[in-house]
């Protein structure tokens, strides 16, 4: 079976070792070093289980095949894109923000494949190798894997080193937006403090989301909003005879209506101490969870005679 975890990691170090071959300001360092990503990827939902990369069409052929079945005819594994986006549910701290980055990656791949312009040539490493760095060693962690495991000893310290500058940058951009949004609100008056203060916690009382929380804001201190995306679902428990899923929430975005201070990101809002994932709860209809068919436990006419007849 080709979908098999092992294969894939051995492919995607053999491709990682062609892309170290080559010029680091060729236009072949970025072509080998991306098909290797996706590789990286396709392996890091192979660790979990094969069946996350069979397209789920031809009435199920292609996961009886990632189950070891075999196949009646050439089985059909999931695009690139569903890869990526299928990253963001099995692989922790893999965000939109990291989705976005390997979608424009695998764009231009697709481009140098399949047209006739030259997507990776002037494509200098300042503009993408700390962001693939710091994206393949969250690929790496889901799989008990390091850079070392991956690049060998010499590339993976070069490797951190960059995926650290970057990091400070991040830090210093989400620090900055905190600092700038609290001497703005020190500079106003208390009354006219309280009356945002107030006036912030009712904005986030109202807003709808599913995955939200209501949390102090780091500069003024005022509620605010965080809001993210599901990351990993419990099984449903019984409570108080109500049906309860626990959701495991990657922050993605923070507001505060007070200071005005708006962090778009995961990426952002980890260096501002808003990064840590959160739970909510979700009440499930039994009914509709369960798949449960009412009419085998009574017949609804029965019921609605019932209360006509009450009339």
């Amino acid at each position: 079976m080709n979908w098999g975890y092992d294969l894939l990691w051995n492919k995607a170090k053999l491709y990682v070792a062609r892309s170290l071959d080559e010029q680091r300001e060729g236009p072949m360092f970025p072509f080998w070093s991306i098909l290797a990503l996706e590789l990286l990827a396709r392996a890091t939902l192979a660790k979990v289980h094969p069946t996350l990369l069979a397209d789920p069409v031809e009435s199920g052929e292609n996961i009886f095949y990632a189950l070891g079945y075999g196949a009646t005819k050439s089985p059909k594994s999931i695009p690139s894109k569903t890869v990526f986006d299928r990253c963001q549910r099995v692989v922790p701290n893999f965000t939109a923000k990291e989705f976005g980055l390997c979608m424009t990656w695998v764009n231009l791949r697709n481009e140098e494949l399949h047209t006739g312009a030259a997507s990776f040539e002037n494509w200098h490493t300042g503009q993408w190798l700390a962001d693939f760095y710091r994206v393949c060693s969250l690929l790496l962690a889901s799989q008990n894997k390091t850079l070392e495991d991956l690049f060998g000893g010499d590339e993976a310290a070069v490797a951190k080193e960059m995926i650290e500058s970057l990091q400070r940058e991040e830090k210093n951009v989400a620090l900055d937006a905190v600092s700038a949004a609290r001497k703005a609100f020190e500079k106003l008056d208390e009354d006219k403090k309280a009356d945002l203060r107030a006036a912030s916690e009712a904005w986030a009382r109202q807003v709808k989301s599913s995955f939200k929380r209501i949390t102090p804001c780091p500069a003024c201190g005022s509620k605010g909003v965080l809001l993210g995306k599901s990351a990993k679902s419990g099984e449903p428990k019984l409570i108080d005879m109500n049906l309860v899923q626990e959701i495991v929430v990657i922050p993605t975005s923070f507001k505060c209506n007070a200071c005005g201070l708006h962090l778009e990101g995961h990426h952002l809002l980890h260096p501002a101490e808003l990064g840590g994932q959160f739970v909510v709860e979700e009440y499930r209809d039994p009914v509709d969870y369960l798949n449960i068919d009412v009419s085998e436990y009574f017949d609804p006419a029965d019921y609605y005679q019932e209360e006509y007849s009450n009339d």
